[in-house]
């Protein structure tokens, strides 16, 4: 077997020949296994390595005794050549040498010179081709002087051949690995697994779907926080349920997010515990961050604790009924602030007191109490009052008597006062709204139909008719409503781009959908989706709920009417470019090409007057739709 291996001295490539021979003697009658030989063996070890391994000394040394082998006796091919006997060479000085060893006592015999003749050359004629070696090695410089010349001919285009061992080297192949059973990627894995293997990260594929996992419905034997009817940003953390933490990602970051016990307390005066206090307690623990804001928020953190009613808003202290206190020294009721207290923040716990036969709700912060807050709350008898939180941008630990002794502390508990967990959830409770059984009893509306066209104001009518349907509504003006400010629209007190917050807003509605499909819930989805895409974007995660389209479409005079009447209220109109593409996009919906199960037409009643304004608006858009789509192409041009 043949390897290459490069000369340090010429940089000239040479086959070496790897001996099958353990042993390499040395060429002078000599055992360096003897005790004498100690420092012998020390030298050979360190040049070929271990005797008893198969090491090969230096490539160099192999090519020049092969070298003066053919000067001294010429073969036809390295076939006929007979073995080399292995020498210990040292380089010194440039040259080669034998080592000898100290036992030897620096003895070199005479050199054979070349001016030997008669039976002299008769002898030399007759000598072993080991024994001319043997000559040449011991006069060192003629030595050298003969390798340079054979090297100075090789570098003139000597070819070298490959010599033949007596026994052909094979490298034994590793055995397989065992298999233990584990599954083996299929043919359809391979370009995956290449790409991989390569580092090429995996594009996402625009039009795959991603059901997220259902979320769990609470408990129904114990009180716990009820993230299921939940704001759909808050949820509770992996590892700890008593802790909120929400989802402040794009608009929700200037939004608030609630939530509430899943047992309420009953008003009942009959009840034996009915004269007690009860109280919770909460503790800000972290804000988040909110970089991805493109503007300064106004109090972008905030806290707010109370008591309410249920089937109202889920910002405690923003309807009538509902009680909160905020940690900026405000107290709130059916949006009217007002100053209380004293602020708190990160570390502080907080504890509200219910007192449902005085009427009264109360406070304290830490050890300290900041007074009555509400003293003649509307309550009456068959009210449910519910424990209440919403928050703004942060993480709050919850107290309903599960809460660790380092987090809130038992002297922090006031006097007279008992956590809500003592009360019996059956007897002296009532049970939150619990969520439907399957998804199939689950229905999602959609509505279709230009701005202006009064899809809003059929919404609002929907819902004032149908309560018990309890429907989830998912629009722009629901979530704007969650961003007030002190109980004032955001547009009032905004002091910056309004296109900003609109923009943030539509992002928050898409992932709403992404988290509404985890709950069993009746939703509402209020919006334009002129557009088959936008209406499959939307249905698509809602699988195996009834998907419903809701199309309204008024007449050209009755559209100008209802648009002007907005305008009256200060309502933002769309530019005439922007509804130009509308129209152009617009699509009537397919119960064969989209996701919906039923198409209700509220406006017109009748389908075939609905295709034949759609195709009036297709006309009256695709002219402008195609010059936008030429103005693209030809800037597309130009930048490349």
């Amino acid at each position: 077997m043949r390897n290459e291996s490069q000369n340090s001295d010429n940089d000239d490539q040479y086959s070496v020949v790897k001996s099958n021979s353990n042993a390499f003697p040395s060429i002078r009658e000599f055992n360096p296994n003897d005790a004498d030989g100690a420092p012998l063996r020390k030298r050979m070890k360190k040049t070929f390595g271990d005797p008893g391994t198969t090491n090969v000394p230096p490539p160099t040394v192999i090519v020049d005794l092969v070298q003066h082998y053919h000067e001294a006796a010429p073969v036809e091919s390295y076939d006929d050549a007979a073995p080399i006997q292995q020498s210990n060479f040292q380089q010194e000085d440039d040259m080669y040498s034998v080592d000898v060893g100290e036992s030897y006592g620096g003895y070199i015999p005479t050199p054979i010179t070349d001016t030997d003749n008669g039976e002299d050359a008769n002898y030399k004629s007759e000598r072993t081709e080991e024994e001319k070696i043997q000559d040449l090695l011991n006069d060192p410089n003629d030595f050298l002087q003969k390798v340079s010349e054979n090297l100075q001919t090789w570098q003139r285009g000597c070819h070298i051949e490959q010599i033949n061992v007596e026994t052909e080297y094979v490298e034994e192949e590793p055995p397989l690995l065992e298999f233990h059973g584990e599954a083996m990627p299929s043919e359809d894995d391979d370009e995956d697994l290449f790409d991989r293997a390569a580092g090429i990260k995996k594009k996402k594929d625009k039009n795959a779907v991603v059901i997220p996992e259902e979320e769990a419905a609470p408990l129904n034997d114990a009180i716990e926080l009820d993230y299921y009817n939940a704001d759909l940003n808050i949820k509770g953390a992996l590892n700890d349920k008593w802790l909120i933490d929400t989802d402040n990602s794009d608009g929700f970051a200037l939004a608030w997010g609630g939530v509430r016990s899943n047992y309420g307390i009953k008003y009942d005066r009959s009840l034996p515990n009915f004269c007690k206090k009860y109280c919770f307690q909460v503790k800000m623990v972290e804000h988040l961050q909110i970089k991805h804001v493109p503007f300064e928020e106004r109090d972008p953190y905030d806290l707010l604790l109370g008591w309410s009613l249920e089937d109202k808003s889920h910002i405690v202290g923003s309807f009538h009924g509902s009680y909160g206190f905020s940690s900026r020294e405000l107290r709130s009721s059916n949006r009217i602030f007002s100053e209380y207290g004293e602020s708190f923040g990160i570390g502080d716990v907080v504890t509200t007191v219910l007192d449902i036969s005085r009427g009264q709700i109360s406070y304290y912060k830490n050890e300290k109490f900041l007074g009555v807050a509400f003293d003649s709350t509307i309550y009456k008898e068959g009210d449910v009052i519910f424990a209440h939180i919403a928050i703004k941008n942060c993480k709050v630990k919850v107290n309903f008597g599960h809460g660790s002794q380092e987090d809130f502390p038992v002297e922090y508990i006031p006097n007279g006062a008992s956590l809500i967990s003592s009360i019996g959830c059956i007897q002296e409770m009532v049970r939150g709204r619990e969520p439907l059984a399957n998804k199939s009893d689950c229905t999602v509306l959609m509505t279709v139909g230009l701005p202006g066209a009064g899809k809003t104001t059929w919404v609002k009518q929907y819902l004032r008719d149908h309560p018990e349907e309890h429907w989830v509504l998912i629009s722009a003006e629901n979530l704007l409503e969650k961003m007030r400010v002190d109980g004032i629209e955001r547009k009032r007190v905004n002091n910056g781009r309004w296109d900003m917050v609109m923009g943030l807003t539509g992002k928050a509605i898409y992932k709403s959908i992404g988290l509404a499909c985890r709950r069993k819930h009746n939703y509402i989805i209020d919006g334009s989706h002129v557009s088959k895409e936008a209406r499959k974007r939307k249905f698509l995660p809602f699988q195996d709920f009834l998907r419903k389209c809701i199309v309204i479409i008024p007449p050209d005079e009755e559209l100008l009417h209802r648009q002007m009447k907005q305008a009256k209220h200060d309502t933002p109109q769309m530019p005439a470019e922007a509804m130009l593409e509308l129209k152009a996009t617009f699509a009537m919906p397919s119960l064969e090409d989209e996701p919906v199960e039923d198409i209700l037409f509220v406006e017109p009643e009748m389908a075939s007057h609905a295709i034949k304004i759609i195709e009036r608006y297709n006309k009256e858009g695709e002219p402008w739709l195609a010059q936008k789509h030429k103005q693209k192409r030809m800037k597309y041009t130009n930048s490349h």
